[in-house]
């Protein structure tokens, strides 16, 4: 649909808050605690042929628009007509949509019995295609006895929506803004003046009349670019309407009408000491003994209504008791609010997303906390250019549910009481991943010194055991040369004991006297005799050579025991080495846990004062915050006497502008049918300025 029109069919609704939808004109009823507003805008818009409207993001521009300006400009035989211009690549021209949301609106039947209906009132023509809106607006005789008022909301998109579309950047949208400059200064278009001086043509109408009302409604951080076209739209400058956010008696207003007969006083204070810094204590009598001063965001208060309502709801309760509203404290509330829509823009990210994983953090929450508020705990603006693609979707939900604000490029959090939720997570969230920190430092010096103390020992153990192998090792090269040794020793002691047998079994010599005898007797056995002495006396040298390497092995033997038992001294002096560095090794492990309990518990103590440290601070900044607050509420108590001073001028100009307009429309009636001559470029013309068929119905 290219533009709204404001009647609609009547809806019933079970609740008397609709969350953060945009109240419709049917749903006129519900709407409470802007009076003032829609009394001060409804004049303007009666008294100046352009009203500019601007605010915040969610401080309910367009529910006020719908549900409370329109009604009270229809009593008065205006016909407002909603526009919401689109920019996608395949809808129509800008003009063609506004002259289709004008037709649209001229054939809705007003249905609301509560509302004036203007059914007695028939167009003789909609716009067509070749004329222009001005052109329109005053040829059609419908225009004389019925004010059409155009109401463009978010106009602040012909400055984003459209420079992002090839379409609108040039022709059409100046299109658009000359046709509505021509419109709302009441300047006829250069084609009529052109077919004036060329074609000689004559108007049937009274081209001096101001026919058409026009409204823009952005927000406020668009303004800069509304004075970029002021140049071309002089009445741009002149009446402006800027919608602030709810006071608390505002707020109470809205809860007290909204549930009638099922709340007291008492209980509406606390649910406006909800959404506010101090509401209940008042610097200056007013109507609910609140202090004025305090700001209550729309939406928010909005989404707290709702949540309670449905709560109350299902509880089956019909009134909200004081205990009631004690099971949802602040805090429990908030908070609720607060993660139910961090959840939305995780699964934002994750349906966008659907070839990751669920996302086991949340990383909307992650930038909430380091982007969007200040170390301090303040609010703080970040740029929309900088922000990650990952994380659009999400950060789209917040916008929806109005937890964020948009402002030309930046973002900002829409009120301080989200900042307390913010700043509580974002503390909780880094003191845990301290700690998580500490305990992965600990673990991984811990780990270090563990390792390094079993590869100490691993290298000390195998040391002392290579060590022992090779000890072990030439033990047992000894013990093999050893046994070599008496295994030769045993062999030599027997070729000893041989000799000895074979000696005594050898004939003995004879004696001096035997021998005398034996020579004697047997002087041909000298020469065996001689054979004899000579073998005696070889036998004798072997022995006697035998007996010396008997000696010299057994030197040996005694040499390698005494050289073994040196070897097993120094081996046992090793292992007597190798025990005092274990009991060393096991006392510096010993030491080091204790190191690393003095370490863990210096951590605690650093930590204890560091925790002081920030409790001192957090009192320091709670001072500080008082103080501002101080000052801040001397400030926009110093703005609002400023803007309703202002106001009052406003409207007070209006009303001179109406009673103006009234006088000359009174004295237009009293002189009648005039016929008036004048020329225009050089050229004679006929203009018979007169009522039209039918008569003029007053209210």
């Amino acid at each position: 649909m290219i533009a709204e029109t404001s009647i609609n069919p009547k809806k019933e609704t079970s609740s008397p808050f609709i969350g953060l939808n945009a109240y419709t004109e049917d749903q006129t009823n519900l709407f409470f605690g802007r009076g003032e507003e829609i009394k001060t805008l409804y004049k303007l818009i009666k008294a100046n042929a352009l009203t500019i409207v601007f605010g915040k993001s969610g401080t309910g521009k367009t529910s006020l628009l719908n549900a409370g300006v329109f009604p009270k400009l229809r009593e008065d035989y205006c016909l407002p007509i909603r526009i919401r211009l689109e920019f996608t690549n395949n809808c129509p021209d800008l003009i063609t949509q506004v002259k289709a949301a004008i037709k649209d609106a001229m054939d809705v039947k007003a249905t609301n019995k509560d509302s004036t209906s203007m059914d007695e009132f028939r167009a003789e023509s909609y716009p067509n295609n070749t004329e222009t809106l001005w052109e329109y607006f005053h040829r059609e005789s419908l225009w004389e006895v019925v004010t059409p008022v155009l109401v463009f909301d978010q106009f602040e998109e012909i400055f984003t929506l459209a420079n992002k579309s090839s379409l609108f950047k040039k022709e059409k949208l100046e299109n658009l803004i000359q046709q509505l400059s021509d419109l709302i200064e009441n300047s006829m278009p250069k084609q009529i003046k052109d077919k004036i001086v060329n074609n000689n043509l004559k108007l049937n109408y009274n081209y001096n009349k101001q026919k058409c009302k026009v409204l823009f409604a952005f927000r406020e951080d668009f303004l800069p670019e509304i004075e970029s076209i002021t140049a071309r739209i002089p009445s741009a400058k002149n009446s402006r309407f800027r919608l602030r956010a709810m006071t608390s008696e505002q707020g109470l207003d809205v809860i007290l009408n909204s549930w009638p007969n099922a709340i007291d006083l008492s209980e509406a204070k606390k649910i406006v000491s909800l959404i506010t810094e101090e509401a209940g204590n008042s610097l200056q009598p007013t109507k609910y003994g609140l202090q004025d001063t305090f700001e209550v965001e729309p939406s928010l208060l909005s989404q707290v209504c709702t949540f309670l309502d449905k709560e109350k709801n299902d509880q089956g309760l019909k009134k909200v008791s004081s205990t009631f509203l004690d099971k949802y404290p602040k805090g429990v509330l908030l908070r609720s609010l607060y993660n139910e829509v961090l959840e939305e823009s995780l699964k934002a990210l994750n349906t966008h997303d659907q070839s990751k994983a669920v996302l086991a953090i949340n990383p909307i929450q992650e930038f909430i906390e380091e982007e969007l508020i200040t170390d301090e705990g303040f609010r703080t603006k970040y740029s929309t250019l900088e922000i990650d693609e990952k994380i659009k979707p999400g950060i789209n939900v917040l916008r929806g549910k109005y937890f964020i604000r948009e402002e030309g490029q930046t973002i900002e959090l829409t009120h301080d009481v989200i900042v307390t939720l913010v700043k509580t997570d974002r503390e909780e969230r880094r003191k845990k991943a301290a700690l998580r920190l500490a305990h992965r430092k600990a673990k991984r010096r811990s780990a270090i010194l563990i390792v390094a103390a079993v590869l100490i020992c691993s290298f000390i153990y195998a040391g002392t055991a290579l060590y022992k192998k090779t000890l072990d090792k030439d033990i047992e090269v000894k013990d093999s040369v050893l046994t070599e040794l008496n295994n030769t020793i045993e062999l030599k002691k027997d070729t000893l004991s041989g000799l000895d047998s074979a000696i005594d079994q050898h004939p003995k010599p004879f004696g001096q006297k035997d021998k005398g005898k034996f020579l004697n007797t047997k002087l041909d056995s000298t020469s065996n005799l001689t054979d004899i002495n000579a073998s005696d006396s070889v036998l004798v040298a072997e022995n006697n050579r035998l007996k010396d390497e008997l000696q010299i092995a057994t030197k040996n033997v005694d040499e390698e025991k005494l050289r073994t038992n040196k070897l097993a001294e120094v081996v046992k002096a090793k292992d007597k080495e190798t025990e005092v560095i274990k009991r060393t090794h096991i006392s510096d492990n010993e030491k080091n846990l204790r190191e690393i309990s003095n370490f863990n518990n210096e951590r605690k103590t650093i930590s204890q004062q560091l925790r002081n440290k920030e409790n001192d601070l957090k009192q320091k900044q709670s001072e500080l915050l008082i103080k501002d607050k101080e000052i801040a509420t001397l400030n926009r108590t110093s703005r609002n006497l400023q803007q309703n001073l202002n106001n009052k001028i406003d409207t007070l100009e209006g009303e001179i502008n109406f009673l103006k307009e009234r006088m000359a429309s009174i004295d237009k009636s009293k002189t009648g049918k005039n016929l008036v001559k004048g020329k225009l470029f050089g050229y004679g013309y006929d203009y018979h300025s007169s009522l039209k068929r039918g008569k003029l119905q007053k209210k």
